[in-house]
Protein backbone atom coordinates (compact mmCIF):
# COMPACT_ATOMS: atom_id res chain seq x y z
CA UNK A 1 0.00 0.00 0.00
CA UNK A 2 2.92 2.33 0.72
CA UNK A 3 4.16 1.82 -2.84
CA UNK A 4 0.74 2.74 -4.27
CA UNK A 5 0.61 5.84 -2.08
CA UNK A 6 4.12 6.91 -3.09
CA UNK A 7 3.35 6.47 -6.79
CA UNK A 8 0.07 8.40 -6.44
CA UNK A 9 1.71 11.37 -4.70
CA UNK A 10 4.76 11.42 -6.99
CA UNK A 11 2.65 11.24 -10.14
CA UNK A 12 0.23 13.92 -8.88
CA UNK A 13 3.10 16.32 -8.16
CA UNK A 14 4.61 15.57 -11.59
CA UNK A 15 1.25 16.04 -13.31
CA UNK A 16 0.57 19.38 -11.63
CA UNK A 17 4.13 20.56 -12.29
CA UNK A 18 3.78 19.79 -16.01
CA UNK A 19 0.35 21.42 -16.06
CA UNK A 20 1.80 24.52 -14.36
CA UNK A 21 4.36 24.94 -17.14
CA UNK A 22 1.68 24.76 -19.83
CA UNK A 23 -0.59 27.07 -17.82
CA UNK A 24 2.19 29.63 -17.40
CA UNK A 25 3.08 29.67 -21.09
CA UNK A 26 -0.33 29.28 -22.71
CA UNK A 27 -2.97 29.53 -19.90
CA UNK A 28 -4.18 26.22 -21.24
CA UNK A 29 -3.28 22.61 -20.44
CA UNK A 30 -3.55 19.85 -23.08
CA UNK A 31 -6.28 17.32 -22.33
CA UNK A 32 -3.79 14.45 -22.67
CA UNK A 33 -2.22 15.48 -19.33
CA UNK A 34 -5.52 14.84 -17.55
CA UNK A 35 -6.35 11.72 -19.56
CA UNK A 36 -3.00 10.18 -18.58
CA UNK A 37 -3.52 11.16 -14.93
CA UNK A 38 -7.00 9.61 -14.73
CA UNK A 39 -5.75 6.50 -16.54
CA UNK A 40 -2.91 6.08 -14.03
CA UNK A 41 -5.40 6.56 -11.17
CA UNK A 42 -7.63 3.88 -12.67
CA UNK A 43 -4.69 1.48 -13.09
CA UNK A 44 -3.65 2.00 -9.46
CA UNK A 45 -7.22 1.26 -8.34
CA UNK A 46 -7.33 -1.91 -10.44
CA UNK A 47 -3.89 -2.96 -9.19
CA UNK A 48 -5.16 -2.87 -5.61
CA UNK A 49 -7.39 -5.87 -6.48
CA UNK A 50 -10.04 -4.53 -4.09
CA UNK A 51 -13.59 -3.98 -5.29
CA UNK A 52 -14.25 -1.26 -2.72
CA UNK A 53 -11.23 0.71 -3.97
CA UNK A 54 -12.48 0.51 -7.56
CA UNK A 55 -15.97 1.59 -6.48
CA UNK A 56 -14.49 4.46 -4.47
CA UNK A 57 -12.51 5.57 -7.54
CA UNK A 58 -15.65 5.86 -9.68
CA UNK A 59 -17.78 7.46 -6.95
CA UNK A 60 -15.27 10.02 -5.66
CA UNK A 61 -13.95 11.11 -9.08
CA UNK A 62 -17.53 11.40 -10.34
CA UNK A 63 -18.67 13.41 -7.31
CA UNK A 64 -15.76 15.84 -7.61
CA UNK A 65 -16.53 16.23 -11.31
CA UNK A 66 -20.17 17.08 -10.58
CA UNK A 67 -19.21 19.65 -7.93
CA UNK A 68 -16.66 21.53 -10.04
CA UNK A 69 -18.84 21.27 -13.17
CA UNK A 70 -21.69 22.98 -11.31
CA UNK A 71 -19.23 25.63 -10.10
CA UNK A 72 -17.98 26.08 -13.67
CA UNK A 73 -21.51 26.63 -14.97
CA UNK A 74 -22.32 28.98 -12.08
CA UNK A 75 -19.27 31.02 -13.11
CA UNK A 76 -20.80 31.62 -16.53
CA UNK A 77 -23.68 33.38 -14.78
CA UNK A 78 -21.75 34.91 -11.87
CA UNK A 79 -18.18 35.74 -13.07
CA UNK A 80 -16.89 35.99 -9.50
CA UNK A 81 -17.39 32.18 -9.19
CA UNK A 82 -15.70 31.41 -12.51
CA UNK A 83 -13.49 28.32 -12.65
CA UNK A 84 -11.82 27.32 -15.89
CA UNK A 85 -12.33 24.00 -17.62
CA UNK A 86 -8.69 23.08 -17.04
CA UNK A 87 -9.06 23.62 -13.30
CA UNK A 88 -12.11 21.35 -13.34
CA UNK A 89 -10.16 18.58 -15.07
CA UNK A 90 -7.22 19.03 -12.70
CA UNK A 91 -9.38 18.42 -9.61
CA UNK A 92 -10.90 15.30 -11.17
CA UNK A 93 -7.37 14.07 -11.91
CA UNK A 94 -6.32 14.75 -8.30
CA UNK A 95 -9.34 12.80 -7.03
CA UNK A 96 -8.54 9.94 -9.42
CA UNK A 97 -4.93 9.65 -8.28
CA UNK A 98 -5.48 10.09 -4.54
CA UNK A 99 -7.84 7.46 -3.19
CA UNK A 100 -8.42 7.25 0.57
CA UNK A 101 -10.21 4.78 2.81
CA UNK A 102 -13.62 6.12 1.83
CA UNK A 103 -15.01 8.19 -1.07
CA UNK A 104 -15.97 10.92 1.40
CA UNK A 105 -12.33 11.32 2.45
CA UNK A 106 -11.22 11.48 -1.17
CA UNK A 107 -13.80 14.15 -2.01
CA UNK A 108 -12.89 16.14 1.12
CA UNK A 109 -9.18 15.96 0.24
CA UNK A 110 -9.75 17.09 -3.36
CA UNK A 111 -11.89 20.02 -2.27
CA UNK A 112 -9.27 20.91 0.38
CA UNK A 113 -6.68 21.12 -2.40
CA UNK A 114 -8.99 23.46 -4.31
CA UNK A 115 -9.75 25.66 -1.28
CA UNK A 116 -6.06 25.86 -0.36
CA UNK A 117 -5.24 26.92 -3.91
CA UNK A 118 -7.92 29.62 -3.86
CA UNK A 119 -6.67 31.03 -0.56
CA UNK A 120 -3.05 31.01 -1.69
CA UNK A 121 -4.02 32.87 -4.87
CA UNK A 122 -6.13 35.32 -2.89
CA UNK A 123 -3.04 36.23 -0.83
CA UNK A 124 -0.13 35.87 -3.26
CA UNK A 125 -1.59 37.77 -6.24
CA UNK A 126 -2.60 40.96 -4.35
CA UNK A 127 0.74 41.04 -2.51
CA UNK A 128 2.72 40.73 -5.75
CA UNK A 129 0.59 43.32 -7.55
CA UNK A 130 0.87 45.76 -4.63
CA UNK A 131 4.66 45.32 -4.55
CA UNK A 132 4.83 45.96 -8.30
CA UNK A 133 2.77 49.14 -8.02
CA UNK A 134 5.00 50.42 -5.21
CA UNK A 135 8.12 49.62 -7.24
CA UNK A 136 6.74 51.41 -10.31
CA UNK A 137 5.27 54.26 -8.23
CA UNK A 138 1.86 53.71 -9.80
CA UNK A 139 -0.89 55.82 -8.24
CA UNK A 140 -4.45 54.72 -9.03
CA UNK A 141 -7.49 56.87 -8.34
CA UNK A 142 -9.18 53.87 -6.73
CA UNK A 143 -7.05 52.55 -3.78
CA UNK A 144 -8.36 49.02 -4.41
CA UNK A 145 -6.46 49.02 -7.71
CA UNK A 146 -3.19 48.94 -5.77
CA UNK A 147 -3.90 45.28 -4.97
CA UNK A 148 -5.70 44.00 -8.05
CA UNK A 149 -4.21 45.73 -11.08
CA UNK A 150 -1.60 47.94 -12.70
CA UNK A 151 -1.54 50.42 -15.60
CA UNK A 152 -0.37 49.53 -19.12
CA UNK A 153 -0.33 51.28 -22.46
CA UNK A 154 -3.34 50.18 -24.48
CA UNK A 155 -1.31 50.23 -27.70
CA UNK A 156 1.19 47.74 -26.22
CA UNK A 157 -1.39 45.09 -25.28
CA UNK A 158 -1.19 42.02 -27.49
CA UNK A 159 -3.75 39.30 -28.14
CA UNK A 160 -3.78 36.67 -25.38
CA UNK A 161 -1.73 38.88 -23.09
CA UNK A 162 -3.26 37.22 -19.98
CA UNK A 163 -4.62 40.46 -18.55
CA UNK A 164 -8.16 41.80 -18.29
CA UNK A 165 -9.30 45.46 -18.13
CA UNK A 166 -10.27 46.79 -14.74
CA UNK A 167 -11.76 49.92 -16.28
CA UNK A 168 -14.70 50.00 -18.65
CA UNK A 169 -13.94 53.10 -20.71
CA UNK A 170 -16.82 54.93 -22.40
CA UNK A 171 -16.31 57.95 -24.66
CA UNK A 172 -18.58 60.93 -24.08
CA UNK A 173 -16.30 63.60 -25.48
CA UNK A 174 -14.23 63.59 -22.30
CA UNK A 175 -12.98 60.02 -22.31
CA UNK A 176 -14.90 59.25 -19.13
CA UNK A 177 -13.78 56.11 -17.33
CA UNK A 178 -16.18 53.82 -15.53
CA UNK A 179 -14.70 51.36 -13.00
CA UNK A 180 -15.50 47.72 -13.65
CA UNK A 181 -14.15 45.44 -10.92
CA UNK A 182 -15.28 42.19 -12.57
CA UNK A 183 -12.54 40.84 -14.87
CA UNK A 184 -13.59 40.20 -18.45
CA UNK A 185 -13.26 36.48 -19.12
CA UNK A 186 -12.59 37.17 -22.84
CA UNK A 187 -11.00 40.65 -22.92
CA UNK A 188 -9.52 40.72 -26.44
CA UNK A 189 -12.59 42.39 -28.00
CA UNK A 190 -12.56 45.10 -25.34
CA UNK A 191 -8.87 45.81 -25.92
CA UNK A 192 -9.48 46.12 -29.67
CA UNK A 193 -12.23 48.64 -28.97
CA UNK A 194 -9.90 50.63 -26.71
CA UNK A 195 -7.14 50.60 -29.34
CA UNK A 196 -9.52 52.14 -31.86
CA UNK A 197 -10.43 54.90 -29.39
CA UNK A 198 -6.72 55.54 -28.80
CA UNK A 199 -6.04 55.63 -32.56
CA UNK A 200 -8.84 58.18 -32.94
CA UNK A 201 -7.27 60.15 -30.04
CA UNK A 202 -10.48 60.02 -28.05
CA UNK A 203 -8.92 58.54 -24.90
CA UNK A 204 -5.47 58.39 -23.32
CA UNK A 205 -3.25 55.45 -24.18
CA UNK A 206 -3.53 53.98 -20.70
CA UNK A 207 -5.77 51.50 -18.91
CA UNK A 208 -5.60 49.66 -15.61
CA UNK A 209 -5.65 45.90 -16.01
CA UNK A 210 -5.77 42.92 -13.69
CA UNK A 211 -3.56 39.87 -14.31
CA UNK A 212 -5.03 36.47 -15.10
CA UNK A 213 -2.47 34.34 -13.22
CA UNK A 214 -1.90 30.63 -13.91
CA UNK A 215 -3.97 28.77 -11.33
CA UNK A 216 -2.08 25.48 -11.71
CA UNK A 217 0.81 26.79 -9.60
CA UNK A 218 -1.66 27.46 -6.80
CA UNK A 219 -3.17 23.98 -7.21
CA UNK A 220 0.32 22.44 -6.99
CA UNK A 221 1.07 24.39 -3.81
CA UNK A 222 -2.40 23.58 -2.43
CA UNK A 223 -1.82 19.88 -3.07
CA UNK A 224 1.58 19.88 -1.36
CA UNK A 225 0.08 21.60 1.70
CA UNK A 226 -2.83 19.14 1.80
CA UNK A 227 -0.85 15.92 1.28
CA UNK A 228 2.27 16.65 3.33
CA UNK A 229 0.83 18.81 6.11
CA UNK A 230 -2.76 17.48 6.15
CA UNK A 231 -3.92 21.08 6.35
CA UNK A 232 -7.06 22.81 5.15
CA UNK A 233 -6.10 26.49 5.23
CA UNK A 234 -9.71 27.64 5.49
CA UNK A 235 -10.31 25.61 8.66
CA UNK A 236 -6.93 26.73 10.01
CA UNK A 237 -7.91 30.38 9.54
CA UNK A 238 -11.38 29.86 11.07
CA UNK A 239 -10.01 28.02 14.11
CA UNK A 240 -7.30 30.66 14.56
CA UNK A 241 -9.93 33.42 14.56
CA UNK A 242 -12.13 31.51 17.00
CA UNK A 243 -9.11 30.85 19.23
CA UNK A 244 -8.11 34.51 19.26
CA UNK A 245 -11.67 35.54 20.16
CA UNK A 246 -11.90 32.94 22.92
CA UNK A 247 -8.82 34.23 24.61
Amino acid sequence: MFLFGFVSVAFTVLMLAVASVFDFKFREVPDKVWVIAVAVGLLLSLASLKVEVMQAFVFSAGLVFVFVFVLHKAGEIFPILYIGGGDLKALVAVASLNQFASPAQTVYFSLSVFVNALLLSAVAVPVCVFAWNLFRANKPQNPLFYFIGYPVKISSIKCNSFVSPLEKVSFDGKGKRQVDLVPNVDPDDEFERLKKLVAEKKIKDLVWVTPLPPFMFALLAGYIISIFFSTNLLFLIIFSIIGSISF
